[in-house]
């Protein structure tokens, strides 16, 4: 199958029909293999039926079908079906008026509108409401990478940051884990997860990505991010891998201004972007772009620069949905204001405009694009008619298959029911049989950290006493800057600070969520459990217990 034929949308339960089926799709989905079976990522997008029929792409007719839906649509419909807006509060009757008022074709749940699964849900619902009777579902969507960057805390379980896939490198085992989540996450009504995260990270030199990439090796990155995408895929979420093309060799912050990378274009092709093909030739339905200024692109931004839309398009071979980075960032209002940017940002390519400043003024910018001739009524046509045939594949509940396709489902979630903390995590340790003896003292971190890592060591049989009385002593390391010295030294964020520590025993655990520091407690009182290697080069003085 070629690279354009993969590339066209796929919905999330093909994955699921393919596990079903038996299909081995893990050997194909990494470059420089060859598939044994040409796995099919696409899906005729859902009927009024609810019924599901698998095809190798979306038919000309679901294509057509979708276009004719939105050039039937007036200027303000289509308009609003480009644009994903914040949701910031818990109100679902305000989320719901908002989507009616600009017909919206999607919301992003932030953190200050999330409460507890229940109040998830009521917004997904309200959202879902507003968007009925229109061509199309209302796309539900949410920032959900592990991490750091979660909107759902406390009320889904911590998952350590991406990297911990990249330090795993077990395709199975990400897919699996990202499975559950993705049915997780679809059980409160989200539809479509902003990860995961395929940028190849340079490491402490910088600010943004680091612990929220995989790796700083394009290969493992991309397994895992191949990976990770086909487990939400099967988890019935869209997943969208960003920031195109590539955020981790940017030194500065795209929140905070403009940011320039410094690498030529072959050099990005030979790193860089290996996650993003590698995504595309499996079939990734949608893209982000960032904030990011490529030298041989022009001074703009790829998110509003046509030279960016026309290299994901043409020498990839993407036919997806093209998101842009949220619109309220200064990476790129530093160069167009609201109202202006997204107008620009569609008019370059862009199929979604995410998180405008004031959906107002976007829409009145992109209004008045329209009228002046900067920006087609086609192009927009073209923009809603993607937006709409990645709408409709999220539709249904994915039940309508058939036995077999859900029980196969069921038991790949199932068996993924606990995520890969313990297991992603790195230990090199000059006594890998016996992390720790006697009794152990714990400082650094937070009191909150020291005093649920207690209570799991305990739990597991392990003494816990004052530090200066300990006969082993642990140091939680919290942030990357900094080192200490202990018989057992934790990074609980990036692991570049173990290389500023001296200890007998180096730990790396992606987080410090109380899953990771429960984690912790196993990986410390039985040894063997972390499976995990370096993600990224780091300098200690002992190898890997894996």
């Amino acid at each position: 199958m070629s690279r354009t034929a993969k590339s066209v949308l796929w919905v999330t339960a093909a994955v699921a029909i393919a596990v079903a089926a038996g299909v081995a799709m893990t050997g194909g989905l990494f470059r420089g293999s060859e598939p044994t079976t040409s796995p099919s990522l696409a899906l005729e997008p859902t009927p009024a039926s609810g019924t599901h029929t698998p095809s190798p792409t979306p038919t000309v007719s679901a294509r057509d079908e979708a276009l004719a839906a939105a050039q039937e649509m007036t200027d303000d419909e289509v308009i609003g079906q480009v644009i994903v807006a914040a949701v910031s509060a818990p109100d679902p009757a305000a989320a719901a008026a908002l989507v009616e008022k600009y017909h919206l074709g999607g919301v992003i749940l932030m953190r200050d509108a999330v409460t507890d699964a229940d109040g998830v849900r009521e917004l997904a619902a309200a959202v879902a409401g507003a968007g009925a009777g229109r061509p199309a579902p209302v796309l539900v969507a949410i920032d959900d990478e592990g991490g750091i960057v979660s909107r759902l805390r406390g009320v889904l379980p911590s998952m350590p940051a991406f990297m911990a896939a990249g330090a795993l490198d077990d395709a199975d085992l990400t897919r699996a884990t990202w499975s559950s989540r993705g049915t997780a996450l679809r059980d409160l009504g989200i539809t479509v997860d902003f990860a995961p995260v395929a940028d190849v990270t340079v490491g402490p030199s910088e600010t943004t990505i680091r612990t929220r990439s995989a790796s700083s090796r394009a290969p493992r990155a991309s397994r895992a991010v191949v990976a990770a995408s086909l487990g939400l895929a099967q988890g019935r979420v869209v997943p969208v891998i960003k920031h195109f093309p590539g955020h981790g060799s940017a030194k500065d912050d795209s929140h905070n201004g403009v940011a320039k990378v410094s690498k030529a274009l072959a050099e990005l092709e030979g790193r860089d972007l290996v996650p993003f093909v590698d995504a595309i030739d499996a079939g990734a339905p949608a893209v982000m772009l960032g904030h990011l200024v490529v030298k041989e692109w022009g001074r703009l931004p790829a998110t509003v620069n046509p030279a960016a839309y026309e290299y994901l398009r043409t020498e990839m071979g993407f036919e997806g949905v093209a998101v842009t980075d949220a619109l309220n960032m200064e990476g790129v209002t530093d160069v167009y204001p609201p109202g202006v940017v997204e107008a620009k940002a569609l008019a370059a390519g862009a199929d979604v405009v995410l998180f405008p400043a004031s959906v107002s003024e976007a829409v009145a910018g992109i209004r008045k694009a329209l009228a002046a001739g900067d920006l087609t009524r086609e192009r927009l046509d073209e923009a809603a008619a993607r937006v709409i045939l990645l709408a409709r594949s999220t539709a249904g509940d994915g039940e309508a298959v058939d036995g077999e396709v859900v029980e196969g489902a069921a038991v790949a979630v199932e068996a993924s029911a606990t995520d890969y903390s313990a297991t992603a995590a790195v230990v090199a340790s000059k006594t890998c049989a016996s992390l720790i003896s006697g009794s152990v003292g714990i400082r650094g971190g937070t009191q909150d950290q020291r005093s649920h890592l207690t209570k799991s060591l305990r739990a597991a049989g392990v003494t816990v006493v004052a530090y200066a009385k300990a006969d082993t002593t642990v140091a939680l390391l919290p942030l990357d800057r900094t080192g200490a010295t202990a018989d057992v030294v934790v990074a609980l964020g990036g692991p570049w600070a173990l290389q500023k520590s001296t200890a007998r025993t180096y730990v790396a655990i992606w987080g410090n969520a109380p899953a990771q520091l429960d984690a912790l407690a196993t990986v410390l009182s039985q040894p063997g459990t972390a499976q995990g290697t370096w993600p990224v080069g780091l300098k200690v003085p002992y190898p890997e217990c894996a």
